[in-house]
């Protein structure tokens, strides 16, 4: 069988097309620098395929996307400083974090000097807030760090009671985190679990953990953290997306 040459100024420009070109064939040798310093652009899923390409030391590899879409944890969703006496803090338009469960991070929460004060939270959808007779069922278990006293409380209520007598020591009051699973979905009533740490008012530093539920099966948006009596001076108040792929 006769080979034929073509020397190389018998091809023209382009001739060569990508149909022509094999995956993988072509080394970062061959390729502009530029080329691959452009390409971290394409480190997101193609919309026709599984895989992506990253630029790593000069070279484009080849990743399958499965591997980095399936990742657990959380995505930052928002964030409220209180730095003055304020009554409420609330979050709106949460259905924007999709998925469906959240959390919410405290740090360094501290109120003003009211006595008794507890600290409360209701949720709802984009017309009201869900305030409903025994709506929100909750229980806990408490240590107290510098003394032998634990016990065990429950309420049910028409607000969800994370901690009592939040007090207002500067050092740092409440810090902790509570889950709400199911919290955008439209099918099922709402699971709560919470691990928290303060002073209280009456004195005493406390651990609790505890988790209950939320009798509403409807997807709720908004979140609004509320107390018995006096303000919030102070802290931050964190919302997170439980991703799901």
């Amino acid at each position: 069988m006769s080979k034929t040459t073509i020397p190389t100024g018998g091809i023209t420009a382009d001739a060569i097309n990508a149909t022509l070109i094999a995956d993988d064939a072509i080394s970062e040798e061959h390729i502009d620098a530029t080329v691959i310093t452009a390409s971290t652009a394409l480190a997101a899923e193609p919309a026709d395929t599984d895989e992506f390409l990253i630029s790593d030391a000069g070279t484009i590899k080849r990743i399958d996307y499965s591997l980095i879409k399936a990742t657990p944890g959380l995505d930052f969703v928002t964030r409220t400083s209180v730095s003055s006496n304020t009554g409420t803090v609330e979050f709106t338009g949460l259905d924007a974090t999709g998925g469906g469960s959240i959390r919410v991070v405290f740090n360094k929460v501290i109120t003003d000097t009211s006595g008794g004060v507890n600290m409360q939270f209701v949720v709802g959808d984009n017309s009201s807030y869900e305030t409903g007779a025994n709506k929100y069922q909750a229980a806990h278990t408490y240590n107290q760090l510098d003394s032998a006293d634990s016990g065990n409380e429950q309420a049910s209520q028409t607000s969800f009671r994370l901690v009592d007598s939040i007090g207002s020591d500067s050092d740092g009051c409440l810090g902790g985190y509570f889950d709400i699973f199911g919290f955008a979905d439209g099918s099922t009533n709402k699971f709560v679990t919470f691990a928290l740490s303060h002073f209280r008012a009456a004195g005493g530093r406390y651990v609790k953990k505890g988790g209950g539920f939320i009798d509403s099966a409807g997807a709720k948006t908004k979140l609004k953290f509320q107390l018995s009596s006096g303000n919030y001076t102070a802290g931050e108040f964190m919302i997170y997306r439980h991703k799901e792929s």
